[in-house]
């Protein structure tokens, strides 16, 4: 009985050390590139908005619509600010979603939100890279009535 419990002890105490080490590894992924934080900045063409997500809007044209996009695995959401900023700029309201442990197969709907501060969008797009890729579809599955398409980037 004794050995039973001290290899219980054992396994709970290794499964305890790789979770912890699991949560590091997901909430420490490698930051993004100055480029993307100065993406980050408005300008006369778009405008940045830091909250929930990150939004951009372009300036001059009211959006009909928009486009949400999940971040790939272990990957700063920040990164992505340069092309999502290029898309708003050519018209579009671009939201960029902050997932769990950076990993979106764990946040799946963190697009739910994005709707109801938007009411004024006509047309949704959702998308994402790599496991966001993944994650927007099946966000996009449970939204039919809402999604409009769907963009995989090396997905």
């Amino acid at each position: 009985m004794k050995i039973i419990k001290r290899v219980l002890f054992g396994l709970v105490l290794v499964v305890g050390l790789a979770v912890l080490g699991f949560v590091i590894w997901a909430e420490t992924p490698l930051g993004p590139a100055p480029e993307a934080l100065a993406a980050l900045e408005s300008d006369s063409n778009v405008t940045v908005t830091i909250g929930d997500a990150i939004t951009f809007e372009p300036v001059n044209i009211k959006p009909v619509t928009g486009f949400i996009f999940y971040p790939g695995g272990h990957v700063d959401y920040r990164s992505y600010a340069v092309p999502l900023r290029e898309i708003a700029a050519q018209g579009y309201l671009v939201v960029l979603l902050p997932v769990k442990l950076n990993l979106a197969f764990f946040d799946v709907n963190a697009g739910d939100p994005v709707f109801a501060v938007h009411p004024e969008i006509q047309q949704w797009v959702v998308g994402g890279h790599s496991l966001g890729g993944v994650a927007s579809a099946l966000f996009a599955k449970d939204h039919l009535d809402t999604v409009d398409g769907i963009v995989f980037w090396a997905s």
